[in-house]
């Protein structure tokens, strides 16, 4: 597969911003914004929380496979993948060649304080010891989420100044 820099694909840990900046950015930009989980939740008509439970997280890996393979022939995109996306068989290798990979973090604090102000179900981080399950997921994922072409702490930062410097980011790294 050849490297398509028309596309710009956001990864990183739950609550980063990825879907939120993702949608803004893909309209500032003129592309079609993507939500990975969102396409997951059509196709198989559940939420994440519902296959999770029903399914475990194993056959969720592979659901989620399936739609990031299923994404590698389209062009000028903002996608939006979900946190654990990268971690599983070939999905990063797979996701770095469709475009520029942005990777948001922030701080354990900031998640949990993000996850905190969201209903969404997070089927990962049920039960107790947040902060310990939080650090440990990124822990693990560490790796993937400095390996993308570029890396933006969203901590301390309003989303207009994330959209701003990843425009800024985005054209030194096509040009």
């Amino acid at each position: 597969m050849n490297r398509n820099n028309s596309n710009i694909i956001f990864i990183g840990f739950m609550a980063t911003g990825k879907s939120t900046i993702g949608k803004l950015l893909a309209n500032k930009l003129g592309k079609v914004f993507i939500d990975t989980d969102h396409l997951l939740e059509n196709k198989y008509e559940s939420s994440i929380d519902q296959i999770f439970k029903k399914y475990g997280e194993e056959k969720f890996r592979e659901y989620e496979r399936e739609i990031i393979h299923s994404l590698t022939d389209i062009e000028n995109h903002v996608i939006s993948t979900g946190g654990g996306a990268v971690t599983y068989k070939d999905n990063f290798d797979i996701l770095k060649s469709m475009g520029t990979t942005i990777s948001l973090t922030a701080s354990i604090a900031t998640i949990v304080e993000r996850i905190s102000k969201d209903s969404t179900n997070r089927p990962l981080l049920e039960g107790r010891n947040l902060e310990d399950k939080i650090g440990n997921l990124l822990q693990k994922r560490a790796f993937y989420y400095i390996s993308s072409d570029i890396m933006i702490n969203t901590d301390n930062m309003t989303i207009e100044n994330v959209i701003d410097t990843i425009l800024g980011e985005v054209n030194d790294t096509v040009n």
